[in-house]
């Protein structure tokens, strides 16, 4: 993975969940791995021998995670490794974040100065408070089947999604739980070949 420094801070990037084979070095976190000085590159090497799935990388340093400086990637299987289920048709990532309205320079004065960071204004779905659209990823999974489900600050999760409903489009909705207010940000799933927009009311998230 070549990861190249564009802002005017040294940044670094550590990688949730992957297991670091004889590099545990590069795990990206300050005291294992450098910084990358501005304008500068590194490239991360790794062995993902059976590691399967959906993964996500972040900046571990500063408040760079907080700007957006985080993502996710697809480790796709091997051909000699059996999977438990069909050949996927497509995939997608999604990304949900935390979105302030201060830049975050201020929100790193607000901590240095031993201040609380404020509770977010709203939620972020690859980036965007709109409606995201994606058009029908999973990994190894349990089959089981669910409605929503709980994932917590860091996490992350692969689902495999049977499309066998009216070809259209349908809310995907991401919101927080045990927060006052409930903030919440929507995407849509769209069928290939599509254009019936998805209906009201979105589904019901729980809180």
């Amino acid at each position: 993975m070549l990861l190249i420094s564009w802002m005017n801070l040294s940044s670094s990037h550590g990688m949730n969940g992957v297991k670091q084979r004889k590099t545990s070095w590069q795990d990206g976190v300050l005291g294992t791995n450098c910084p990358i000085p501005p304008g500068g590159q590194w490239t991360y090497h790794m062995q993902v021998k059976n590691q399967i799935g959906t993964f996500s990388y972040f900046a571990s340093l500063g408040m760079h995670r907080a700007v957006g400086a985080f993502g996710g990637f697809n480790i796709q299987a091997r051909p000699v490794i059996f999977v438990p289920y069909l050949k996927l048709v497509a995939e997608f990532t999604i990304l949900v974040s935390d979105w302030w309205k201060s830049d975050h320079k201020t929100l790193r004065q607000r901590l240095d100065s031993g201040k609380t960071l404020p509770k977010p204004a709203g939620l972020l779905i690859n980036g965007s408070p709109c409606a995201t659209s994606f058009t029908g990823q999973a990994a190894h999974t349990l089959h089981e089947s669910y409605e929503s489900i709980d994932l917590h600050v860091g996490q992350s999760a692969s689902f495999l999604v049977t499309l066998h409903s009216p070809a259209k489009g349908y809310y995907i909705v991401a919101s927080t739980r045990f927060t006052k207010p409930v903030l919440t940000s929507t995407g849509i799933l769209h069928y290939a070949g599509s254009t019936a927009r998805p209906s009201l009311p979105f589904p019901i998230a729980p809180t």
